[in-house]
């Protein structure tokens, strides 16, 4: 998948942890384009999406296990890029606090390595900025 101008961020959901596959439940404030409520990523496969706009987005998957991961990022024009994995175990990775597209992955069943105020350490509160907290 090619980023186009317009792009904003490119977010990659890497489900090669888990031994069940994971099911969009939510997506939250903004579309996330090839993203839709029961979308399913196989275990150990993931899915690369591309996202256009700089407001914030948050997504929620779950799987058959009852494990539930929700994701939040955002490349705003005028300030830091953020994301976070709000639960602690997304498997969120460093990224880079400027930059456009904004490049985030989670490796969901991970640690989070990064937050929404540090892309490359994750603190022990995770949730920062609430899942759909527009």
């Amino acid at each position: 998948m090619t980023a186009t101008l317009a792009t904003r961020i490119t977010l990659t959901i890497d489900n090669s942890q888990n031994s069940a596959p994971v099911t969009c439940a939510d997506i939250a404030c903004q579309p996330i384009a090839g993203m839709y409520v029961g979308l399913t990523i196989k275990a150990g496969k993931q899915q690369v999406f591309l996202i256009s706009t700089n407001d914030r987005v948050f997504c929620r998957f779950v799987d058959s296990n009852e494990n539930v991961y929700e994701l939040g990022m955002t490349c705003p024009k005028s300030s830091s890029n953020s994301a976070e994995g709000c639960l602690g175990k997304e498997g969120l990775q460093a990224y880079e606090d400027s930059g456009t597209p904004a490049a985030f992955t989670y490796i969901l069943g991970g640690p989070n390595l990064a937050d929404w105020n540090d892309p490359s350490t994750s603190t022990p509160n995770n949730g920062i900025v609430a899942y759909g907290d527009c």
